[in-house]
């Protein structure tokens, strides 16, 4: 049987986590929705079936607390070795060294959450007193067992004016990739308190970027338009790729619908709120570029700052950067 190839396989076992973020996409953390080791390994062994991958990204909620968190380690250990796994994690549980020395025995990196340079700015995006020391243990022990470190930053009202200090924070640990998120704004209790000034953050972002560049970090950018940043400056996500994602609040709404089992693993739609201005046709970047969230593309039109078409080669314009 010849195997469907995709760039990765997403899998969200469980939306429960020790934090409270005021930006969580997430914001209902039902037990309900966690999967049981019975249904995650009915996924598991489809995917194996019937795709053929180099990634699977284990998220959630927070990974790290789902009970058969090492069981879904060891299965890729012993059924899919070659497969890399990712683990988004807020770090905390990495504080304990056992819980890392443990999960050094397998195929992984981590993409660790870190939105804040102090426990003050911490605390009011995880609403969690303390975590600020945990994670930074958390990443003291990933360094100590030689667990590769990607760090992942999303930006808020909090944190917009702190790049600079988060790049300090992070300086003393092995860190080469750094990926700057726009605040997804589906959270909608919370939208004042954490969704940043869009127009403010541009020359924060180039900013951090160009202290970043010097110590030769990797630094990628998502959920932005690829026209907002100069092009050939900073490196966008490439999100032309497929993604499978399944979890257990897709798969109970597709069995409602008395969808098959194979239905309710579906591509990640995640882009689907994301808008494009009229004039994105004429842009080079048009067919590759998602656009952005439609709140954040009413801001720029309010501010006169609307998106506007790239429509030199992408060659010229490095060319002209140097």
């Amino acid at each position: 049987m010849t195997k469907e190839k995709v760039f990765s396989v997403e899998m969200k076992p469980s939306y429960l986590c020790c934090q409270d973020c005021v930006m969580c996409p997430y914001p209902e953390k039902s037990p309900d929705m966690t999967m049981s080791w019975e249904e995650i390994e009915k996924n598991l062994e489809f995917i194996r079936e019937n795709f053929e991958f180099e990634r699977f990204d284990f998220s959630g909620g927070e990974p790290t607390v789902y009970k058969h968190f090492f069981d879904i380690l060891e299965w890729f250990k012993k059924n899919l070795p070659q497969v890399l796994v990712n683990i988004h994690t807020n770090g905390i549980r990495f504080s304990d060294e056992e819980f890392a020395r443990k999960a050094s025995g397998h195929n992984l990196r981590c993409f660790v959450s870190f939105h804040a340079p102090t426990e003050e700015v911490n605390q009011k995006i995880t609403q969690r007193k303390n975590h600020f020391e945990k994670l930074v243990l958390g990443l003291s022990n990933l360094t100590k067992y030689n667990i590769p470190i990607f760090i992942d930053v999303v930006l808020t009202k909090i944190n917009q004016d702190k790049l600079n200090e988060l790049n300090k924070a992070l300086s003393s640990f092995p860190v080469k990739y750094i990926e700057y998120r726009l605040a997804h704004l589906t959270n909608k209790k919370n939208l004042d308190v954490y969704k940043p000034d869009i127009i403010g953050l541009k020359e924060k972002v180039i900013e951090s970027f160009k202290s970043l560049s010097i110590s030769n970090v990797h630094v990628r950018i998502e959920h932005f338009p690829n026209c907002f940043f100069n092009p050939g400056k900073l490196k966008f996500k490439d999100d032309n790729y497929k993604i499978i994602f399944f979890d257990k609040k897709n798969q109970l709404r597709m069995y409602g619908r008395g969808h098959d089992f194979e239905s309710a693993i579906a591509e990640d739609k995640f882009y689907k709120c994301f808008k494009k201005d009229e004039k994105c046709v004429e842009c080079v970047f048009n067919g590759e570029c998602k656009g952005i969230e439609k709140e954040y593309l009413e801001d720029l039109k309010k501010q006169k700052k609307e998106i506007k078409p790239i429509k030199k080669d992408i060659e010229t314009l490095v060319k002209l950067n140097m």
